[in-house]
């Protein structure tokens, strides 16, 4: 029962984060359409044209609502899975049959969706005997993963928006030394557009988020380390659990593909490390 239960919980863990993660995509798709539409109106006006944008305009908007709220409740109860996953994984502990009722009932998900993304090998630390020292090495592991992914997701929205700004001021200054008055007027409301762009997806603010939930994320391996030297006191662990809890899920979704681009090579190197003991010691 117990392990039926954890292989069950990985797996919807997992398929809500995709899930999430397909949702973020289509956010990222409808911004750069409200921007490209903002951009578009720009150069082409008319009564016509006016009105169909602000119909399409409204109608992204909505749009975008809609996909929002549908990310945000399935990255909630991706987390709510993921915690439930460490817990019970970790500690050995099986849920009530309401509790775990409940999590199947808010997932939705058939049973043909949860078998795609089952994966005994998930953890590492699947092999070790339930207990404190279980849930160090589960929670060690996942920390090894995402305080690379965060800071790697902070380098690349700081890249983003350091390229972003660049082309903007580029833009401005050689449109002050080549273009006459009217297409200036233009090139600066096209620029505008697209800082507009840049706001609206909070570009800087999601990467200091992930930059600042990186250092938690490490703090959180450092911890671990005293916690093993002191023979995992388990209040101290649940303590860990909670901080590296709280980074994670203040943190933006990592920025579309990242995970998967970095998945093999991130287990490859766990793998060579032989268990969670090198990360963590």
């Amino acid at each position: 029962m117990e392990k039926n239960q954890f292989n069950a919980l990985t797996a919807m863990q997992r398929l809500h984060f995709q899930q999430a993660a397909n949702l973020q995509y289509a956010i990222l798709y409808v911004q750069i359409a409200i921007a490209v539409l903002g951009a578009a109106v720009v150069f082409v006006t008319g009564q016509m044209i006016d009105y169909s944008a602000s119909i399409l305009g409204a109608s992204l908007v909505i749009s975008w609502l809609i996909l929002f709220i549908n990310c945000r409740k399935k990255r909630d109860l991706a987390e709510r899975l993921r915690r439930a996953t460490l817990v019970s994984g970790g500690l050995g502990i099986v849920l009530s049959r309401e509790e775990f009722c409940d999590l199947m009932l808010a997932s939705g998900a058939t049973e043909s969706q949860i078998q795609g993304y089952h994966d005994p090998t998930y953890y590492a630390a699947q092999g070790l005997p339930p207990g404190a020292e279980k849930l160090a090495g589960m929670l060690c592991e996942s920390s090894f993963f995402s305080a690379y992914l965060l800071a790697r997701s902070a380098w690349i929205y700081a890249s983003v928006c350091f390229v972003t700004f660049v082309v903007c001021v580029g833009t401005i200054l050689v449109a002050l030394t080549v273009l006459d008055r009217g297409a200036l007027v233009i090139s600066v409301r096209f620029v505008c557009c697209f800082a507009t762009l840049l706001v609206s997806t909070d570009l800087l603010g999601a990467s200091i988020a992930y930059a600042s939930a990186a250092e938690t994320v490490r703090n959180v391996i450092q911890r671990l380390r005293l916690a093993k030297a002191n023979g995992y006191p388990q209040h101290d662990l649940l303590m860990i659990l909670g901080d590296y809890n709280s980074a994670v899920e203040g943190a933006p979704l990592f920025p579309p593909g990242v995970y998967a681009h970095y998945a093999d090579w991130l287990n490859d190197t766990w793998k060579r490390s032989d268990s969670y003991e090198p990360a963590c010691k």
